[in-house]
């Protein structure tokens, strides 16, 4: 069972990454059509309210730990998730979408960079 297990995983990676890949392709394609912001809106809206509805037990559950926290938790949404795709659809609409690709390829090594000099400064 565990190769069944390492499989699904393997399967499950390989989407994801097809899946975020796919956003400066389509990004690209539709720049001339759908304003940039009206795409990261509809991105968006659709995807936060099903994984309302798939955490809602779990929001429930935990919501007096969230409560005294939403506010900074709908700051980090609102710059980690709206912000970036719209810099990341705003690039995908004035650049190749290869080049978008490689250039969030490396969000990894920015986030280590960014890592290590915040926690320099705290």
């Amino acid at each position: 069972m565990k190769g069944d297990s390492t499989s699904r995983g393997t399967v499950a990676l390989i989407v994801t990454a097809a899946l975020w890949g796919s956003n400066h392709v389509a990004g690209r394609a539709v720049r001339e059509t759908v304003p940039l912001p009206a795409l990261v809106f509809w991105r968006w809206i659709p995807a936060a309210i099903i994984l309302t509805i798939i955490a809602w037990p779990a929001l429930r559950q935990a919501w007096p730990a969230i409560r005294p926290r939403l506010g900074g938790l709908i700051a980090g949404g609102t710059v980690g998730v709206g912000l970036f795709s719209y810099c990341l659809l705003g690039g995908a609409y004035q650049s190749l979408a290869i080049e978008v690709g490689f250039i969030n390829a490396t969000t990894p090594v920015w986030v280590l960079l960014l890592g290590r000099w915040m926690e320099r400064e705290l």
